[in-house]
């Protein structure tokens, strides 16, 4: 089906403008990032989650983020999640407003006409023909293992009101049975409401954390690839870019580099004494599969932007995990190319991007099945957020990978070929 598409490809584009494609893609991506929506994790906010056991229309979502809207809560977004093991689902309300605790019983009265009785604890109600002593009281509370105040009685309703983090209906129905000496019908509604609040300073400490996790993770991924395009190196070349890849990483978990053109700065030194000190030989084909792998990252980063999916813990893994997903199909590429001797570089580009397509379409089948299935069906909101975020990026990683790495890999290789020198140091620090 792929037989001879790069041949193909380029024989009515020149490879020089492909190379191009992707670039031009990456840096129109690049304007729309700093529009990218933020989850609640990073920007910080309040998240309500709502344990229900009915369905909540589309319509009654709409009112529900109007009501809300009205009360002053902004950027409100409200999704319903369904949990495979049961039939009850999860109402979930996300807010960039922080909620006070004196306007969370206004908002409680409000969802509650969508999603029924709103409990934060486990509560139960007994109807009493008398109020209770003291000692009953107390010896309840204590029975229950919960503090005496837990437990009001409404002398208008001749209602026993009791609230905790657990209860079990059969224990307190045996209780009530006992200490009050008469069968003593109880209704108990169990725990359902969640209110998660997320201050600014919480939130950038997520967001500060996470962008370090992608920056190590690609810190990571550059030493593999020069190490993998090595040529020639030395135990000193090795140890020494070794070491520079610690320093990198402690100086960022210890927030020593946290400016921007701080870390900027790092990664460009980085990857210049990583040629340096490894690469030397294989100096562009190992910066093209790293040039790919960050444009990948930037299309997947734009892409969120233009379809409002927000960046959260789950949609910042998806972009880990398509880092390595580049690599791969990068390294697939190059190996290919490189390595084998039989075929002309066309030929080689086609036998590796007949593998690489297979690849990567059987991996958006799967993605796109997934997506499906978590947004129309189970409504896993995790699932569907990583998978979205990786479908968007395998399909740049489809242009960066065979348009832009593949040429240069194209023109790398008919370039006249020059003697290249092993790269030695002036010294060494292991010899005797």
């Amino acid at each position: 089906m792929f037989d001879d598409l790069y041949t193909q490809l380029t024989s009515r584009i020149p490879y020089k403008t492909l190379i191009f494609v992707p670039v031009a893609l990456a840096l129109l991506m690049l304007l729309l990032i700093p529009n990218l929506p933020l989850g609640i994790e990073f920007s910080g906010g309040t998240s309500i989650d709502v344990t229900i056991n009915k369905d909540v229309s589309n319509e009654e979502i709409e009112n529900l983020e109007s009501e809300l809207s009205a009360q002053g809560l902004e950027d409100v977004n409200i999704y319903l999640k369904k949990t495979v093991a049961s039939d009850k689902r999860t109402l979930t309300v996300e807010t960039t407003t922080q909620v006070e605790s004196e306007k969370e019983e206004d908002l409680i009265k409000i969802i509650e006409k969508y999603s029924g009785r709103l409990n934060k604890y486990d509560s139960a109600e007994a109807k009493l023909s008398e109020k209770p002593s003291k000692d009953q009281v107390s010896t309840l509370a204590q029975r229950l293992g919960i503090d005496s105040d837990d437990i009001k009685y409404d002398e208008n309703e001749n209602l026993l009101k009791i609230t905790a983090l657990e209860l079990e209906e059969d224990e307190l129905q045996s209780a009530l049975n006992y200490y009050f000496e008469s069968n003593i019908a109880v209704d108990v509604y169990k725990g359902n409401l969640v209110i998660n609040p997320i201050s600014p300073t919480l939130g950038e400490t997520f967001r500060t954390q996470g962008m370090k996790a992608l920056l190590i993770a690609y810190i990571l991924m550059a030493f593999v690839i020069f190490v993998a395009f090595s040529s020639d190196i030395s135990f000193e070349a090795v140890a020494l870019s070794i070491g520079y890849t610690a320093l990198v990483i402690i100086l960022i978990s210890m927030n020593l580099i946290n400016n921007l053109f701080a870390v900027a700065g790092a990664i460009v030194i980085y990857l210049i004494l990583m040629i340096v000190f490894i690469v030397y030989k294989f100096a562009v084909p190992a910066s093209a599969v790293i040039a790919a792998a960050t444009c990948d990252v930037i299309i997947a980063l734009g892409g969120m932007s233009i379809f409002g999916i927000e960046l959260k813990p789950a949609s910042l893994a998806a972009l880990l995990m398509l880092i390595g997903y580049s690599v791969d199909s990068d390294i697939l590429l190059t190996s290919r190319t490189l390595k084998r001797k039989v075929g002309t570089i066309n030929e080689r580009i086609d036998n590796a991007m007949k593998t690489g397509l297979t690849m990567t379409g059987t991996t958006l089948m799967a993605l796109l099945t997934l997506l499906i299935i978590s947004s129309m069906f189970t409504q896993i909101e995790i699932l569907a957020n990583i998978t979205s975020v990786l479908l968007i990026g395998l399909i740049g990683d489809t242009m960066t990978t065979w348009f832009m790495n593949a040429g240069i890999l194209k023109w790398y290789l008919e370039q006249p070929k020059r003697k290249k020198k092993k790269f030695k140091f002036g010294f060494s620090i292991f010899s005797r």
